[in-house]
C-alpha cells in the first residue's frame, strides 16, 4: 500500500492511498493555538493540543465527540497513551537515528511516520506491521510530525514514500 501526503499550498496537505485521495489537512493557526482540520472521505475532524500546557492532543469529529487522545505517559517520557475509539494503544516517540513517531499495540506497530534520507534529501516514511489502519491515524500521526517536517525540510519539501 502506497501513501503519500503531498503539500498542496501553506498549511494544506492532500492524503493519497494508492493514488487516490484519501482526505486533507488544514492547518489553521493562532497565538495560542494549532488546530488541524481533516476531512477523510465524507468524514470531518478537527486535530488540536488542549490542557494547559497544550500536553494532550486530541481528535474530534464533526459533532464534536472523541475520536484520539495522545498524552504522555509522563511529563519527561518518550512514550504516550493513545486511546483510538475505546482501545488503548502505545505511542512512542523514537529517534535512532532518525525522528518517528509510532503507533504499537502490543509488540507490533500498527503504523509509523518518520522522517529518513533519500538521495540525500530528506524525506518521510511510512511503515507498517499490518495491512490496513483506519486513517484517522495517518491524520493523527501526520499532525504530529508535521511540525519537525517543517523544520526539516523547510517550505519546499515533497512527498512521500514508502509504506510497506
Amino acid at each position: 500500500m502506497n501513501k503519500v501526503w503531498t503539500r498542496l499550498k501553506s498549511g494544506q496537505y492532500q492524503f493519497r492511498i494508492n493514488d487516490q485521495v484519501a482526505g486533507e489537512l488544514k492547518l489553521n493557526t493562532s497565538s495560542l493555538d494549532v488546530r488541524g482540520d481533516e476531512t477523510l472521505g465524507q468524514k470531518t475532524y478537527t486535530i488540536r493540543q488542549t490542557g494547559f500546557w497544550r500536553g494532550v492532543t486530541e481528535m474530534r469529529d464533526a459533532h464534536d465527540l472523541p475520536v484520539a487522545r495522545i498524552k504522555a505517559e509522563k511529563w519527561y517520557s518518550s512514550s504516550y497513551r493513545l486511546e483510538y475509539r475505546g482501545h488503548p494503544y502505545k505511542l512512542v516517540l523514537r529517534n535512532s537515528p532518525h525522528l518517528e513517531w509510532a503507533i504499537q499495540d502490543q509488540d507490533r506497530t500498527l503504523l509509523a511516520y518518520g522522517l529518513a534520507v533519500e538521495k540525500n534529501k530528506s524525506t518521510v516514511q511510512i511503515r507498517s506491521d499490518v495491512a490496513s489502519v483506519d486513517p484517522e491515524l495517518d491524520a493523527l500521526l501526520w499532525y504530529q510530525l508535521l511540525p519537525t517536517v517543517m523544520e526539516d525540510m523547510g517550505d519546499t519539501f515533497s512527498f512521500l514514500v514508502l509504506a510497506t
